[in-house]
Parts: structure tokens; C-alpha cells; sequence
């Protein structure tokens, strides 16, 4: 179901940047799943192609403009609460939590 605004819960958000980064985690490493908004998918989680496809993937998700994203990237403030509040921002597509947590499993 596609919605107007971007309206997930902390716990949604956390889950989906959880399957997205687990996806591009690299070959032979383990990561802990994010628990808390505080918590950044930089350190110790991606490598820095790993952190370039997460957001590939999150503004194919939610319509974000390449621009936007090169602004936020160049801040390097990869915690989850600041890329929720990207999105939040940005974001030209919306989804409920559902189609958004399929979407990332079909798709990654």
C-alpha cells in the first residue's frame, strides 16, 4: 500500500535498515542487528561500498533525488535516527511498513 508521507516507527525503520545492511554486509563478516536510532551502519557494520549501495537502495526505496543524498553523505552522520530523518525529509515515495519490508525482500 502506497501512502502520501513517510510514517514509520522507530522499530519499523530500524528493521528495514536491518535487512538492507545485512544484505551488504561483506562476504566472511558477521554484524550484530542495529538495536537503537543511535546506533550508526558505518562503524564496524559496512565498508564503504557497503554504506554507497545501503543508500542506493534507500533512495530507490523512497524516491529520494541522487543531489539530496550526495548532500547528506558528504555530513557523515550515518546514525539511524539521522538517515530516518533524511527520509522523512526527502522522501518522494511512501510506503507502509509492509510493502516496504517486502519490497526489501524481494528486491535486495
Amino acid at each position: 500500500m502506497k501512502l502520501n508521507k513517510f510514517s514509520f516507527t522507530d522499530e519499523e525503520f530500524i528493521t528495514i535498515v536491518n535487512q538492507i545492511s545485512a544484505k551488504e554486509i561483506p562476504m566472511g563478516q558477521q554484524s550484530a542487528p542495529i538495536t537503537t536510532m543511535d546506533e550508526s551502519i558505518a562503524i564496524e557494520r559496512l565498508d564503504s561500498l557497503g554504506i554507497i549501495i545501503f543508500f542506493v537502495w534507500i533512495v530507490e526505496l523512497f524516491g529520494i533525488a541522487e543531489d539530496d543524498l550526495t548532500k547528506f553523505m558528504e555530513a557523515e552522520d550515518f546514525t539511524v535516527r539521522a538517515i530516518k530523518v533524511f527520509v522523512m525529509q526527502k522522501a518522494t515515495r511512501a510506503y507502509d511498513y509492509a510493502t516496504a519490508k517486502e519490497y526489501c525482500e524481494r528486491c535486495l
